[in-house]
Formats: structure tokens, sequence, C-alpha cells
């Protein structure tokens, strides 16, 4: 796929502008951290497509690296979580440009990146860092806050999923109202 100069500059600030979005963190519930990093994510895969979308996730989690606390275990995790946003936003959108269709594929892409998270929690984030029985270290860590969760399922469902299902409506609520105000600067070509 071949850019324009202009698309690619449009790529470059989106993917700066999510680096640093990444850095600005708001804690909600535990080690789960709501950040806006995604928004400029989703709105390059909407101007530019799936392919801008993944090079600016790329590159936000590349440089999320710099500054890691999880030995880039949390940047993998997040690069994973974003690509329902990024290929089913991009591919929705490019498809059919109506405000419907933005609405329905950020719906899917919340719905599907939340379970994506839920299961990345399970099987590669949280044994990654926690190796021995981390999942429920983890639900035992939580029962001191929330006395209902006793094993790994219960944190994952009570916990892990309204989290990702919050931040995904966040960001995509957010990308709704910012997109069409915006998408006029990143797409416009200059005329030559």
């Amino acid at each position: 796929m071949k850019f324009s100069v202009k698309t690619l500059v449009s790529i470059a600030l989106l993917s700066s502008l999510s680096a640093v979005l990444f850095m600005l963190e708001i804690p909600i519930v535990m080690f789960y951290k709501l950040d806006l990093s995604n928004l400029p994510v989703l709105l390059g895969s909407f101007a530019f497509g799936p392919v801008a979308g993944l090079i600016i996730a790329f590159i936000k989690d590349l440089l999320g690296l710099l500054h890691s606390s999880t030995g880039g275990i949390g940047e993998l995790a997040d690069f994973l979580a974003v690509l329902p946003f990024v290929l089913i936003c991009g591919h929705m959108y490019r498809a059919h440009k109506t405000k419907k269709v933005a609405l329905l594929s950020m719906l899917i892409s919340t719905l599907a990146a939340s379970v994506v998270s839920v299961l990345l929690n399970a099987y590669l984030l949280i044994p990654l860092l926690i190796p021995s029985n981390g999942l429920q270290v983890v639900a035992n860590s939580a029962s001191k806050i929330f006395p209902f969760i006793s094993n790994g399922l219960q944190f994952l469902l009570l916990i892990t999923l309204p989290f990702n299902l919050l931040k995904g409506f966040v960001v995509s609520g957010l990308t709704f109202v910012v997109y069409k105000k915006i998408s006029v600067f990143l797409t416009k070509e200059s005329a030559s």
C-alpha cells in the first residue's frame, strides 16, 4: 500500500500524539489505567484505513517500550487489544463511510476488544507477569478491595471485562465526536 507524503505526515503526527497520550494514564482499578492513546489510532484507521491504524498503534507501543514498567508485556497486550478496533473499524468504514457504520463498527470493536482483553489477561499478560498461579494471585489481591471476587474467572468477568468495555466506549465516543471535525485536515490533499 502506498501513502502520499501528506498521509505519511498525518500518520506520524497521530503516532506522536498517541505515544504522548499513552504516558498519560488515569488509574481506574488495581493495575488497570485508562489512557486515550487509542484515540489517534482509531482516527487514523477511519481516515486512512486499517494499515495506517496498525502503523500508528505499532509506533505508539514501540515508543511505549521506552517507559515500560512491564518489560514490554503491557505494550504487546495493548497492541493486540487494539487490533479489533483497527481491523473492524478500518475495514467497515472504508467500505461504507456513514455515521451509522462508524457507530456500529465501534460498538462491535469495543465488544471484540473487551473479549480479546479478557483472553489476553487470562492467557498471556497475567501468566507472563506472575508465572506461578498468576490469575489466582491477582484475584486474591482484588478480593481485598472487592470481597465478592474469590477466583480468577470472577476477576476477569467483574473487573477486566467492565474496565475494557469502559475504555472502548470512552475512546469510541471521543472518536465519534472528534473525527468529522478533524478528518478534513487529515485527509485533505494540498493543492500543488
